[in-house]
């Protein structure tokens, strides 16, 4: 189940029964507790068996769990606690491996590897993380499109995101220019996306070519994010090192969506404020990619890193 779909079918699971005006259950906790799970050093002491035993088991259970949850405080403890918690285990040692093995062509395995996940009905984990790609279902059905249409945003996104061309690709193009060069550029293209094409656009044809082009950019950044962390890291210190840049993010996951939601019940639904929000996030997380690469290279701008 995508975290779009768990959007539309968690917002109304018991239409009886009233919700307070200021929660917006939008995956901000499953992705939260996904990333959070990776903050620790479970990996550089027993190596991956365990954790992925693990991990496999609690996924699965919560997924169980889910099918079967009908109050809100089940899908909390099934579908953003103990699901999310074995996502963790699998997914981390999972990139965590390859960084330890491949000496060389590091950032092309990592996108290899990273392009795996849209296996069977591909469970993109980071993508609670995304503001755009947490609302993408209910911004299609304001702006006109059908039910069935606006769940296509989100075949469409992870046909971008999860393909050779949002994964494989751009691993292999850091392997020739730098991973950080790759990474910057990915940014700047989700913030271009967001701001001049999704903030502006209100049809149908813009909803669709954002859900195609934002996949692409946020793919590559998925695929790549690892790889930063191995360049600047020995390889004993990778797992701990994933495991502190997993759980710093885990905070824009847990409040990013909410905040997202909070803005368009300010807005009297209207998404524009969420829009600027979620562009001005990512403009000024490119600008932090920007700098990193700079203070690596001693401000020098023609340089593979």
């Amino acid at each position: 189940m995508d975290p779009d779909t768990e959007q539309a079918k968690i917002e109304d699971p018991n239409p009886e029964q009233p919700k307070p005006d200021n929660e917006f259950p939008d995956g901000g906790l499953k992705a939260w507790t996904v990333v959070l799970g990776a903050f620790c050093r479970g990996f550089d002491i027993f190596g991956p068996r365990y954790l992925l035993l693990t991990g496999t088991l609690l996924h699965v259970f919560g997924l169980m769990m889910a099918s079967i949850s009908f109050r809100y405080y089940q899908f909390i403890l099934s579908q953003a606690i103990c699901s999310p918690l074995g996502a963790a285990m699998v997914l981390y040692p999972s990139f965590s491996c390859v960084t330890t093995w491949f000496r060389q062509k590091r950032a092309l395995a990592l996108g290899i590897t990273a392009s795996g996940s849209s296996l069977g009905a591909g469970f993109f984990y980071s993508m609670g993380m995304f503001i755009p790609i947490t609302f993408m279902v209910t911004y299609g059905e304001h702006v006109g499109l059908s039910n069935n249409m606006a769940g296509y945003l989100v075949s469409i996104f992870n046909t971008s995101s999860n393909s050779g061309i949002g994964r494989i690709l751009p691993g292999y193009i850091a392997d020739k220019v730098g991973s950080f060069n790759v990474s910057i550029a990915a940014a700047t293209l989700s913030t271009i996306f967001m701001l001049a094409l999704w903030l502006p656009g209100h049809s149908h044809e813009s909803a669709i070519a954002f859900a195609a082009l934002f996949g692409f950019s946020s793919g590559t950044y998925t695929a790549i994010s690892p790889a930063l962390i191995a360049h600047i890291s020995d390889l004993e210190e990778i797992g701990t090192r994933s495991g502190t840049m997993y759980a710093f993010m885990s905070v824009a996951a847990l409040t990013g969506s909410p905040i997202g939601g909070a803005l368009i019940s300010s807005a009297d639904g209207s998404y524009w404020k969420l829009q600027v929000f979620a562009g001005c996030m990512i403009a000024a997380g490119t600008a932090f990619y920007i700098a990193a690469r700079l203070y690596l290279t001693k401000g020098r701008l023609w340089e593979k890193v």
